[in-house]
């Protein structure tokens, strides 16, 4: 079966549209955007979906971030409102606060994490224990544990490193994007 781009273009824009008319006639798309891809995508999709009024273009840069033209470039494209949140302050003191709990071993604050996420109706979980200090291999699989304890939602378990996601992948009980 050949992949078809643009049914499948149609169809995510029909579902955007559809989920809108369903769950919040009239609201707005709240869109953060780095840039890349996947951010690109998501703002484009809904702008097709459901007009560019509809769409509003959230940057968060962390401090002087080089690519943040990028964003600009993508929002005044589309032609959507958008706002600028430097978050450096507040990314700082959350990692720093996350780094030493899970250096000690602490899954506290990535348990809260995934249940407010999910309670705020997360559809997927991004589990990324990449950070400084850290076994990470280790931290991943007890993450995969504490995470699936909590939480029903299918993960997307994220690493730089192949063998993290392969031993990840041996322990988590769903299917992994």
């Amino acid at each position: 079966m050949e992949f078809d781009a643009k049914k499948v273009t149609q169809d995510i824009v029909k579902w955007i549209r559809d989920w809108f008319e369903e769950n919040g006639p009239g609201c707005n798309a709240i869109v953060a955007i780095s840039g890349g891809k996947d951010s690109s995508v998501v703002a484009a999709l809904c702008v097709e979906a459901l007009g560019r009024e509809r769409v509003i273009g959230v940057l968060l840069p962390k401090g002087q971030q080089f690519d943040i033209d990028v964003s600009k470039a993508l929002v005044e494209h589309l032609g959507i409102r958008h706002y600028e949140i430097n978050i450096q302050d507040c990314f700082d003191g959350l990692m720093k606060k996350l780094q030493e709990q899970l250096r000690d071993g602490n899954m506290d604050l990535v348990v809260q994490f995934a249940e407010e996420q999910e309670e705020k109706g997360a559809a997927i979980l991004d589990v990324n224990m990449g950070t400084n200090g850290i076994d990470e291999d280790a931290m991943m699989q007890k993450a995969i544990y504490e995470v699936t304890s909590v939480s029903n939602l299918p993960l997307c378990i994220d690493s730089s490193y192949v063998e993290v996601i392969e031993h990840a992948l041996r322990i988590y009980p769903g299917r992994a994007l």
